[in-house]
């Protein structure tokens, strides 16, 4: 089942109280900035990657009990497997 973008708004709220994700997310936007893929128009941003991560807990693959290197590495492997 897709998740929508409504969806993945309304659910912020009820992730940021973790840790973990936080810090994923900015493991996520360190590696991004590393790549200056926040650089330019029509690449991936914090934004999206925040996105990104909070739809693959909603579709359960990612655990929110993973560390934040875990969940950093994971969305990773799903976006070199899916994009």
């Amino acid at each position: 089942m897709p998740v929508s973008i409504f969806e993945l708004v309304l659910c912020l709220p009820r992730f940021s109280s973790f840790s973990r994700l936080k810090d994923a997310i900015k493991l996520c936007k360190i590696w991004l900035y590393q790549r200056d893929m926040q650089q330019s128009q029509g690449q991936v941003d914090g934004f999206l990657m925040t996105m990104i991560m909070i739809a693959l807990i909603q579709l359960r693959r990612l655990n929110i009990q993973m560390s934040s290197y875990q969940l950093f590495k994971a969305t990773l492997q799903y976006l070199g497997i899916f994009l």
